[in-house]
């Protein structure tokens, strides 16, 4: 690629009205340690990919803790029982409408507006009112 060429990187204007869907993050106990920690090492806080990697490693080693005896069917069963606080929110596996074992969590819309992203849904969460149709 030539150095003056910034193909689909061309800055904001890219992702000008794009959608995406996510879950509210707040980073909780525990884990903050182990961000702030990993901010001063590299010297830029952690990603999202990051914090969700240190959230399923606790899960998976609670469920290991509280497992006697680790087969397919122990772990399973604790994984079941799950209810702990991890640095993305809570973990509880529940059932509903014909999904079973799910870690229930609010989604978001989000979009790029004026070069800020914004939640536009749900209503009582949104920053700014969703643009549609796009124009631009």
């Amino acid at each position: 690629m030539d150095k003056g060429d910034k193909g689909l990187w061309e800055g904001p204007s890219v992702a000008l009205s794009c959608i995406d869907a996510g879950i509210p993050v707040e980073l909780n106990e525990p884990g903050l340690v182990e961000d702030q920690q990993f901010t001063v090492r590299y010297k830029t806080p952690p990603d999202h990919y990051g914090a969700e990697a240190y959230a399923g490693i606790t899960v998976i080693a609670d469920a290991l803790k509280r497992t006697k005896v680790p087969t397919a069917k122990n772990i399973r069963d604790a994984l079941a029982k799950t209810n702990l606080m991890t640095v993305l929110g809570p973990v509880k596996f529940i059932s509903y409408h014909n999904k079973s074992q799910q870690n229930k969590l609010p989604a978001l819309l989000m979009q790029w507006l004026n070069g800020q992203l914004q939640i536009v849904w749900p209503q009582n969460m949104a920053t700014k009112k969703a643009v549609y149709p796009i124009t631009q």
